[in-house]
């Protein structure tokens, strides 16, 4: 686990300081609707059969702020290949959330969860965090903190590869590394 150090930050409530995979059960994501900002209804049950990635963040953040291009860049190298990205802003208002996507140019679903139910329901307890889920609707791996794109592109292509396994697949999927066991 590493430490965030910037001093900007590391005072404020809710912001992680302490970062890395946090390991536990697989369990089923629990499920969830909101307002995007363009007015949809968004449900996590509408994406069953792909890999999700969920992250808790908010516009005033720094540490997510500097993974904002991060997740808006490999969203656009991963959404033809069965990979959803869904940004739940908490603790923040329309306003900045808009500018934070525009600035961004983000392309994947953006809501607020005005009334903090959904980070709750996730155990959230800093931001950012990011909860990827597998295709067959489990919480696969939970992310303290902002991630690199390298860090991104090797989590994303272990998941697309466990999930094609876990539906019977066939190696080689789009994006993902296939490694045979023993190998």
């Amino acid at each position: 686990m590493g430490r965030y150090t910037d001093r900007r930050t590391a005072r404020a409530p809710g912001v992680n300081d302490v970062y890395g995979e946090a390991s536990g059960p697989e369990q089923p994501a629990p499920d969830f609707e909101i307002k995007t900002i363009d007015g949809n209804t968004l449900r996590l049950s509408d994406y069953a059969g792909k890999v999700v990635m969920v992250d808790f963040w908010a516009s005033w953040c720094s540490p997510c702020q500097v993974e904002g291009p991060v997740l808006a860049n490999a969203y656009l190298n991963w959404k033809d290949l069965g990979v959803e990205f869904i940004g739940v802003a908490i603790w923040d208002d329309m306003g900045g959330v808009r500018q934070f996507m525009e600035r961004n140019r983000t392309m994947f679903p953006l809501g607020i969860d005005e009334q903090g139910t959904v980070a709750i329901s996730y155990g959230v307890k800093g931001i950012p965090e990011k909860f990827f889920i597998g295709a067959d609707g489990r919480v696969l791996k939970k992310v303290i903190g902002p991630m690199t794109a390298r860090q991104l592109d090797n989590l994303l292509s272990q998941l697309t590869a466990s999930s094609a396994r876990r539906r019977g697949g066939v190696p080689g999927l789009p994006g993902a590394v296939w490694q045979e066991s023993g190998a």
